[in-house]
């Protein structure tokens, strides 16, 4: 059975994927205190003759986490030693569908542009996030080299039994948004940024909670096990993420996605949002605190 390496906290979606396609998920379980990205070390320790794949996901969902082409380079230095001795078929998945979305002065950058393991490199990426054209689901990957030619004729034969094709007059808009919405994409970006410093403002006030900077994307992946054994005011037992979430939503009316299906470190946190309007950030995170504060033990 084949593996696949996957970094956690992770998109939900990667194991079941993983599992639906005959393989096995190899969790790497990060933590906030190494900004929840693999490091090399953990890599070199999960790959084996089994590894097919390692999935990366930068910046990631769930936790804001972003690779600094440093450490993508550091990455891509493990592959090309592993796949010259143990794992000669591997390849790197990487997600890319938050690159546009960057809140520091990190810049983005795509593993598949080291050259000595392009050709072994899966870019995903799509308009849903950067562009915000969710509801249409398009998303495109691109590889190098034959063995970019036979994975796209491969996804071409796949997706043909699928559901076909890609709605044809939603393809005019791919064009435009990709060749002349820079301006907007930039703007919505500066937005993010905005809204990522206001979020981190509000929370480092709430007592009990912490989480490292989001570097990427629009999520902060707050650590809440601090109140765990707590009770809400509605007599609600706070032990473990699900509590936490079940009963903010029902008492505060406020939604947070709980971290266990993300893995690893998820069994402490929630995934809050910031892709919504200043104002309603402000009256979120408000209540989000008032919530904390009446726990009791």
């Amino acid at each position: 059975q084949q593996e696949v390496v996957v970094p956690t906290p992770a998109w939900v979606s990667y194991r079941p994927m993983i599992e639906l396609a005959g393989g096995r998920a190899v969790e790497v379980h990060t933590d906030a205190a190494q900004g929840y990205t693999l490091t090399p070390e953990q890599l070199r320790t999960h790959i084996t003759p089994l590894t097919r794949v390692v999935v990366l996901n930068s910046p990631c969902n769930p936790t804001g986490a972003m690779y600094t082409p440093e450490e993508l380079r550091a990455l891509a230095a493990v592959v090309e030693e592993a796949a010259s001795s143990v794992a000669p078929d591997l390849v790197v998945l990487s997600d890319e569908i938050y690159e546009k979305l960057t809140l520091t002065g990190v810049p983005h950058f795509s593993i598949g542009s080291v050259e000595a393991i392009a050709q072994r490199v899966v870019t995903i990426n799509g308009l849903s996030k950067a562009y915000a054209m969710t509801g249409w689901r398009l998303g495109y990957l691109a590889g190098q080299g034959d063995f970019g030619v036979e994975l796209a004729q491969a996804c071409a034969r796949l997706q043909g039994q699928m559901n076909t094709c890609v709605t044809s007059f939603t393809l005019p808009a791919v064009r435009v948004a990709l060749r002349d919405c820079a301006e907007h994409v930039e703007a919505m970006r500066q937005a993010f940024v905005r809204r990522a410093q206001l979020a981190c403002e509000l929370l480092d006030a709430i007592p009990g909670l912490s989480y490292p900077r989001p570097a990427g994307a629009f999520y902060a992946f707050v650590d809440v096990s601090a109140h765990f054994g707590s009770t809400s005011p509605n007599g609600c037992a706070i032990a473990s993420p699900t509590d936490f979430a079940t009963a903010l939503l029902e008492e505060q009316h406020v939604a947070v996605v709980p971290g266990e299906a993300f893995g690893g470190a998820g069994e402490r946190c929630v995934r809050l949002s910031f892709a919504l309007s200043d104002e309603q950030l402000r009256e979120g995170l408000a209540r989000l605190d008032r919530f904390v504060r009446s726990l009791r033990r």
